[in-house]
């Protein structure tokens, strides 16, 4: 496939030649999001496709460049930017819009929990999902309080991170089996108290 209207390269994995024009492989197609009808047609057209589109945070470059490479051999997830650390993330989801955000709870800055607050009020339409590499309740419960519609540890393997990227995009919410038992006895402690 050719892209005869992308001058950056950099942009290529994302499908944005700018950070506010979309991109197709024909100039007739390609749409401006920058007003309000481009924008309008642009949210109604992700409605409609099967491909969901993700946000990896993290701020090992380590972990974001493995997850882009596990996620380009499933057909129905796209990567479609990166961010390091809270603050850029913010204006990341702002610009792009994903689907779905994969988001690690330790971040420099501003965490992910705050981030995931943050989203939640502003795109209620946008999953996130909170990776973690600690299986502690206070910080499970936390990420639920926050709103974020998964719960990962950075143990799960590539099929449990595409499936909870599908079941939360669906509407669900995915946690990781290991600490399915640990917040339902969490929540009986804090109900019985």
């Amino acid at each position: 496939m050719s892209y005869p209207n992308i001058e950056n390269r950099k942009y290529m994995a994302t499908g944005f030649s700018s950070p506010t024009t979309v991109i197709s492989d024909t100039p007739e197609k390609s749409k401006d999001i920058r007003t309000v009808e481009g924008y309008d047609k642009h949210i109604e057209d992700k409605k409609h496709t099967d491909v969901i589109s993700v946000l990896l945070v993290d701020d090992h470059m380590l972990m974001r460049e493995g997850l882009r490479q596990l996620f380009s051999l499933e057909q129905d997830i796209r990567v479609i930017g990166e961010a390091v650390d809270g603050v850029e993330a913010l204006q990341k989801i702002r610009q792009l819009r994903p689907d779905v955000v994969l988001m690690d709870i330790h971040m420099p800055g501003v965490d992910g929990i705050t981030v995931t607050q943050q989203v939640v009020q502003e795109f209620p339409e946008i999953a996130v999902i909170i990776l973690s590499m600690q299986q502690q309740n206070q910080q499970v419960l936390q990420a639920v309080k926050s709103g974020a519609r998964g719960y990962l540890l950075k143990t799960a393997s590539v099929h449990e991170v595409a499936e909870a990227i599908r079941t939360v995009r669906a509407g669900s919410v995915f946690v990781a089996p290991e600490m399915t038992d640990m917040i339902v006895k969490e929540y009986r402690r804090l109900s019985e108290g």
